[in-house]
């Protein structure tokens, strides 16, 4: 049985057909192999830069709070004229006051924290190709 050469443009395509010729396989059996070994190299990869990626998602968070801290801190002093926001324990602040300054606190956290988890998985997608996050790549729908 004669097999057919793959053109010298694509190494993997040029090693599949080596291969092939050496062995006497066919060359869309050795093509077949050569892509299913890549995909399981690709998905080690995509594997290492997930785990990779925890520790840096872990300091974007981190860093994420504080600056949405520093915020909070600002946007209140600017709405309530006061330096600290109330704490629920203060018993000179009412209910009103304390769960309208947790309600602004919670918004504010969880917006900036959203924008900068978001923005280091797209900057590590950028980087490697690889969406780090659960369910592999966005759906590319923008807000």
């Amino acid at each position: 049985m004669k097999t057919k050469t793959a053109r010298a443009g694509n190494g993997s395509a040029a090693k599949a057909a080596a291969v092939a010729r050496q062995h006497r396989v066919p060359l869309a059996a050795a093509i077949g192999a050569a892509l299913v070994a890549w995909l399981v190299i690709a998905q080690g990869e995509a594997a290492m830069i997930k785990l990779l990626y925890k520790p840096v998602d872990v300091l974007v968070s981190i860093l994420g709070g504080l600056l949405a801290g520093a915020i909070f801190k600002r946007v209140w002093k600017l709405t309530a004229r006061e330096d600290q926001a109330p704490k629920a324990t203060d018993a000179r602040r009412g209910w009103r006051e304390v769960l309208l300054a947790a309600t602004l606190h919670g918004a504010i956290v969880a917006l900036v924290r959203a924008a900068a988890d978001r923005g280091a998985a797209e900057g590590t997608r950028k980087l490697t190709g690889v969406w780090p996050g659960d369910g592999g790549q966005p759906s590319g729908k923008e807000a």
